[in-house]
């Protein structure tokens, strides 16, 4: 099976490969890609379980002494496979952990609501969005889309809703090729298609690959009977959906969404042409191909956004030449 880095560049659109960024620490992004890679490679062997247990599960608690957050890289000569069990912040904090020994008990992060400080070994997606946003623990806030490579860590801030909910990840890639949003459909006739969101018109859609531990994934394959299905390449389509269709959990559930837990999948970035800067994010991308049926794509995109102002995504870079934990094969990575 090839990997999901090879996959990637195979795609000449997208711009990759972490280690040719020299000084940059990516290793906690290479961790995380084997563990998918070894999950795919467990499924493809038809191995989905562990005793009564799914390999790959979003879930877990960072302080549970029993359904306790945690990941392990497999050990083919000792026959151990794979697991994880984490949600999204807990995820990257155990690849960060892991990988150099990093320890966010040693960073004082405001939230970003009452300005109240936290200390705590597993920040939560609002704390990391802060932490991004205020450089601590990173060395740079990436306003611009230009400026992201391979490693970086987003998280969004859902500023609208009660408590603190959000979403972190790691950006794997970034196609350079992005679509445009435009009030107009037909060249010839200028016609304008309806429910045009005026805020994105002239934008930019980018479709951004990011490693995750999702309830759902990202995009998907389109329905059976869409109408000009876009085409996704392998790539495009997230690792948890590709799961699916020999795991025993799927022939329960074939009109489900995705599976949840660790992998890989593409996001959609919007950007503002004149600045360069994000303005709006979408989860996943539309099923429809943006050539053939235009009208259909800008229609998706309308009901897929979400704006800065209600979901704030920021992208942070860690600091250069952090020391690398060597990997332990078979060992349960947690608190």
């Amino acid at each position: 099976m090839p990997s999901l880095r090879i996959l990637l560049l195979a795609s000449c659109a997208f711009v990759a490969a972490a280690s040719a960024f020299g000084a940059r620490s990516v290793a906690h992004l290479d961790r995380g890609e084997k563990l998918v890679e070894q999950f795919l490679s467990a499924h493809a062997a038809g191995k989905f379980s562990e005793g009564d247990t799914f390999l790959n599960v979003y879930g877990g608690s960072w302080d549970s002494p029993t359904n306790y957050s945690f990941f392990r890289l497999a050990h083919t000569k000792k026959k151990i496979l794979p697991r994880n069990r984490t949600t999204c912040a807990p995820f990257v904090t155990h690849l960060l952990r892991s990988t150099y020994g990093w320890d966010w008990k040693q960073h004082r992060i405001p939230h970003p609501r009452t300005g109240a400080i936290k200390t705590s070994a597993s920040p939560n997606p609002v704390l990391y969005y802060s932490a991004i946003k205020n450089r601590i623990g990173f060395t740079r806030r990436l306003t611009k889309l230009k400026d992201v490579r391979p490693g970086d860590i987003a998280s969004i801030w859902y500023k609208k809703e009660t408590g603190d909910k959000g979403h972190t990840m790691i950006v794997v890639a970034v196609n350079p090729k992005p679509k445009t949003y435009t009030a107009v459909v037909d060249a010839k006739t200028k016609s304008a298609h309806r429910k045009i969101v005026p805020k994105l018109t002239g934008k930019l859609v980018y479709e951004v690959t990011v490693l995750d531990s999702s309830s759902t994934g990202h995009t998907r394959p389109a329905p059976a009977g869409t109408a000009n299905a876009a085409k996704f390449t392998a790539a495009q389509i997230d690792t948890r959906w590709l799961a699916r269709p020999d795991s025993p959990r799927s022939k329960k559930l074939r009109s489900a969404a995705l599976t949840g837990g660790a992998g890989i999948g593409v996001i959609g970035l919007i950007v503002d042409p004149a600045t360069g800067k994000i303005v709006g994010h979408t989860w996943s991308l539309p099923y429809v191909d943006y050539k053939k049926a235009r009208a259909a794509w800008h229609r998706s995109i309308n009901d897929r956004v979400y704006f800065q102002s209600t979901r704030e995504l920021v992208i942070g870079r860690l600091p250069a030449n952090l020391a690398v934990r060597p990997a332990q094969p078979g060992f349960d990575y947690k608190k």
